[in-house]
């Protein structure tokens, strides 16, 4: 976690100077199903922050909080956690498009868990 916290602020700062720069907020809640069994909701709210290189290289970094609730809890009334993410995006011509996250969510007490993902778009 520290880690990319680190490698975040860097980016930041190397990009700050030559990109321009929009502040937002961002939630996102997860339903987990097991088979088709409902087990649990993860509520995220996390605060970011885009840029825009002057070359077109759009940089994003979100950092917040999340709780995982078990199936018949209450909001406020599961585990909570930190919760990131840390994204591009690249057009590479005009039909053509990248896009690369790393997701994270660590509790106190559960097992952390985290993803990348890149994806890619073609447009006819």
């Amino acid at each position: 976690m520290y880690k990319s916290l680190l490698i975040a602020t860097v980016t930041v700062i190397i990009f700050s100077s030559i990109a321009t720069a929009d502040p937002y907020v961002t939630t996102k809640h997860e339903f987990k199903y097991k088979d088709s069994d409902y087990s649990k909701t993860i509520n995220h709210i996390r605060f970011g922050n885009s840029w825009t290189t002057p070359n077109k290289f759009k940089l994003y970094a979100e950092i917040g909080i999340a709780e995982s609730i078990d199936d018949g809890e209450n909001w406020f009334s599961g585990n909570a956690g930190k919760s990131y993410q840390f994204g591009f995006q690249k057009d590479l011509t005009s039909s053509f498009a990248i896009k690369g996250k790393y997701e994270g969510f660590e509790q106190s007490d559960d097992v952390n868990s985290s993803k990348f993902e890149i994806i890619t778009k073609y447009k006819f």
